[in-house]
């Protein structure tokens, strides 16, 4: 049952943080900043997302998950707080 919890609780998180808002949103966003192509900008979203996945990987290997875990809901409680 603990399993289930921490698992729930990663999936709320992951939606609060709100990125499926970024990628959702991010044409028109773009397209008010006078990007003029929307495929150019969901395709600099995507390698952005690419990237930072290649990032957390390399600091997951390095670090370990559980201190990374702690540090980012860390900063989230200060951020909503």
């Amino acid at each position: 049952m603990a399993v289930v919890s921490v698992g729930a609780t990663l999936f709320l998180f992951q939606q609060l943080a709100g990125i499926n808002v970024v990628v959702y949103y991010s044409t028109s966003v773009f397209r008010t900043a006078g990007v003029a192509s929307d495929v150019a900008a969901s395709a600099l979203v995507g390698a952005t997302n690419v990237f930072g996945t290649m990032i957390a990987s390399s600091l997951m290997d390095k670090q370990g998950r559980k201190s990374l875990l702690i540090t980012s809901f860390s900063g989230m409680v200060c951020y909503i707080a």
